[in-house]
C-alpha cells in the first residue's frame, strides 16, 4: 500500500463557460453531440429531449430519443450534414485525433452549422465547462449541478484523508493502460488510488510490458466493460505472475468505461464507486458485478453474478435479483447495468456495461 497523502483539491479549477456558436440562430431545435460527457451532461441537467444524435459508443440508461451517429470514436461530416442539426458540440476523445475530427469540423462549418469545439484535457474543469456548454446551448442553469459535484468530491476527500492509497492498473482493450495526463489518472487520484501506470513511468494511453507490471506494487486491476472479459480471465494472464493479482479474482473489478474513463458530470459517482470497492474501511459491501457474456440480442439471457449481500440488478428501468436476466426488446448499443447491495455499515453502487448486438425477439 502506498502512503496517505491529501488530495490535491487545486485541481477543482473552475473553468470561465465556454461561448456558444448559436449565431443569430436562437436557442437550437436539436443538437449533436460527439461525446459521452456530453450526453450526460444533457441527461443532468434534463435536456435530453433536445438532442439530436449522439454518439453510436455512448453507454445510456435507457434507449436515446436521438439518433446514435458514427462508428467506433469517429463520426463523418456528411453524417451530421443531412441532419441538418442546429449545433454540434464537438469533444474529442483523447485516443482519437488527426484528419478524421478536423475534417468533420470542416465539413460542418462549411454547411453553416453552429459549431463549438469544447476542451477535453485531464482537469476536473473540463467537466465544469462541459455541463457549462450544454447549459447555454440550451437556456439551462448549469451551477447547481456543478456545485453539487464539488461538494460530493470534497466529502470523499474528506473521507478518504487518513486512509492507505492501494495501487490500481487501469486496462482498455489493446492492451492499453492509463498513464499520467489521462482523465483515468486524476479518477483515481479522486477515488484514493495511486495509478500503477503512473508509477511505472507511462504518459498518457500506452501499452506496458508484463515486467513492467511486475515491478509495480500493483495492488488492483480496474478493466473496462469493452474488454468483454471475466475478472478470473484477468487476473490469470501473464502479465500478473508473482505479483497479488495473480489468481486473485477479487481484486479486478470490470466497470461501465462512460463513468470511470471520461470526466463528466458522473464522476463524483464514478470515484466513490471505485473507492467504495478498493477501501475496506468505506462504509458497505464490496460490489463487483460479472457478466455472462458481456454482448447479447435483445430477448437473450444474461447472467449477472454478484457476490454481495441484499443485491437488485437495474437493467433499461426494470429491477431484478442478481442471476439470469433477460434482456428487453430494444434497439442494439452500449447499456448501462447497475447493482446495488447493501449491509449493516451502507450501501454500495456499481455500474458496467452490456452490449446489444441484434435481436432475437419473435
Amino acid at each position: 500500500m502506498a502512503a496517505a497523502r491529501p488530495l490535491a483539491f487545486a485541481l477543482l479549477v473552475v473553468l470561465t463557460p465556454v461561448a456558444g456558436c448559436m449565431g443569430d440562430t436562437g436557442e437550437p431545435e436539436g443538437v449533436i453531440v460527439t461525446s459521452q460527457p456530453l450526453v450526460d451532461a444533457f441527461h443532468e441537467l434534463d435536456r435530453a429531449d433536445q438532442l439530436a444524435g449522439v454518439p453510436d459508443w455512448a453507454i445510456v440508461d435507457e434507449p436515446p430519443a436521438a439518433d446514435r451517429v458514427g462508428r467506433p470514436f469517429v463520426i463523418e461530416a456528411e453524417e451530421v450534414v443531412r441532419r441538418e442539426p442546429a449545433l454540434v458540440l464537438d469533444q474529442p476523445h483523447p485516443l482519437v485525433t488527426g484528419p478524421s475530427r478536423e475534417a468533420m469540423a470542416t465539413g460542418v462549418q462549411q454547411a453553416g452549422i453552429g459549431y463549438e469545439k469544447l476542451p477535453s484535457e485531464p482537469a476536473l474543469g473540463t467537466v465544469e465547462a462541459t455541463l457549462a456548454a450544454a447549459g447555454e446551448a440550451t437556456g439551462t442553469d448549469h451551477t447547481d449541478a456543478w456545485q453539487q459535484i464539488r461538494s460530493d468530491l470534497a466529502d470523499l476527500n474528506e473521507t478518504l484523508a487518513d486512509q492507505p492509497r492501494p495501487s490500481a492498473l487501469f486496462l482498455f482493450p489493446a492492451g492499453l493502460v492509463a498513464g499520467t495526463d489521462t482523465d483515468v489518472d486524476l479518477i483515481l487520484e479522486l477515488a484514493g488510488m495511486e495509478n500503477a501506470a503512473r508509477e511505472a513511468g507511462l504518459t498518457g494511453y500506452a501499452q506496458i510490458t508484463d515486467e513492467a507490471v511486475q515491478r509495480t506494487d500493483v495492488d488492483l486491476v480496474i478493466a473496462t466493460a469493452t474488454m468483454h472479459t471475466t475478472p478470473e480471465e484477468i487476473a490469470g494472464r501473464p502479465m500478473f505472475a508473482d505479483t497479488a493479482i495473480e489468481d486473485s479474482p477479487e481484486r479486478v473489478l470490470v466497470v461501465d468505461p462512460s463513468r470511470t474513463t471520461r470526466l463528466g458530470p458522473h464522476v463524483a459517482e464514478a470515484a466513490s464507486q471505485l473507492a467504495a470497492w478498493s477501501h475496506e474501511e468505506m462504509p458497505g459491501p464490496r460490489v463487483s458485478p460479472t457478466l455472462d457474456p458481456y454482448e447479447v440480442h435483445a430477448c437473450e439471457p444474461v447472467d449477472v453474478d454478484v457476490d454481495a449481500p441484499n443485491a437488485t440488478v437495474t437493467l433499461l428501468g426494470e429491477t431484478h435479483d442478481p442471476g439470469t436476466v433477460t434482456v428487453p426488446d430494444v434497439a442494439e448499443g452500449h447499456y448501462r447495468l447497475t447493482v446495488e447491495a447493501r449491509d449493516d455499515t451502507g450501501t454500495a453502487t456499481t455500474t458496467t456495461m452490456l452490449t446489444v448486438e441484434g435481436s432475437d425477439c419473435a
